[in-house]
């Protein structure tokens, strides 16, 4: 992003079409760049959970009722913790502020929310 300190403040225009801030830099050259990154986090997380979750369904609807039954019990338990705080306790545990470690973990944690449907369509 371009500083140019002769251009702060500009008000929404042609050019700048959101304005521009103390230092020049534009607001919208600003904002799409911070939403092509929290779409490449989405992203990377959502194919890891959907990943993840899948094979944990197609695990479950392969192996026998009582361990199906254990299974479901310990992704209901793992689906009662808040996901938010657990990223957020192992991004401080890691010491990380990488946005591939926030995919990462976010993808390793949100898996349980599919696991049911999966299973369910699985089954059917």
């Amino acid at each position: 992003i371009d500083l140019n300190p002769h251009q702060a403040f500009v008000r929404p225009s042609v050019e700048f079409i959101l304005g521009t801030d103390s230092l020049g830099r534009s607001y919208a050259q600003r904002l799409f760049l911070g939403l092509r990154t929290s779409l490449l986090i989405v992203s990377i997380a959502s194919l890891i959970s959907l990943t993840l979750a899948w094979l944990v369904a197609h695990v479950l609807s392969q192996v026998n009722s009582w361990s199906r039954e254990l299974t479901s019990r310990a992704v209901d338990v793992l689906h009662g913790i808040p996901h938010f705080l657990i990223v957020l306790l192992l991004m401080a545990l890691f010491d990380s502020q990488s946005w591939l470690i926030l995919a990462l973990l976010m993808g390793l944690v949100n898996w349980t929310d599919l696991v049911r449907f999966f299973e369910a369509e699985l089954l059917s």
